[in-house]
């Protein structure tokens, strides 16, 4: 039984750090399309100490959760709160994940948009055309400094 209430207390530990993480990611996207590179690096700076914070309840909660569920191979036989708790981590883990792929992007095209400048700067006089990877992308048939793909 006292593996069980460490297990739910891991588990809601862990469920807590995916929250503060979603919080962050959060105003992680606020501070990249808001160019404010201060609150980045700060955001940046907390994310790393609640990732090692996640990695260590992780590292003892996994093992127990792996232990729990193949003695409850029966998903009828699971205690309704530990499914609930599983169910929960899941979210906030695709949550997570969705809201850094999201944050990825906005920093993949805010650097390709710098690509572009840079390119801009340095051309011979040709038109430059903005492709989807912030290369220059020569297009014959227009001549538009931006071709709206990215």
């Amino acid at each position: 039984m006292q593996n069980l209430q460490g297990l739910q207390l891991l588990l809601e530990k862990e469920i807590a750090i995916l929250e503060a993480l979603i919080g962050l990611s959060h105003r992680k996207t606020e501070a990249i399309t808001g160019d404010d590179l201060s609150l980045l690096e700060e955001i940046v700076l907390k994310e790393e100490a609640l990732s090692k914070s996640l990695k260590t309840v992780d590292d003892a909660c996994s093992p127990q959760a792996l232990f729990f569920l193949r003695n409850h191979s029966n998903v009828a036989a699971v205690p309704e709160e530990f499914s609930v708790l599983f169910k929960k981590a899941r979210e906030k883990a695709i949550e997570l994940r969705l809201n850094n792929e999201l944050n990825q992007d906005l920093i993949r095209d805010s650097l390709n948009l710098v690509q572009f400048s840079i390119n801009t700067l340095l051309s011979d006089g040709a038109p430059a055309l903005y492709g989807a990877s912030g290369k220059m992308a020569f297009n014959k048939r227009n001549n538009q400094v931006l071709d709206f793909k990215g």
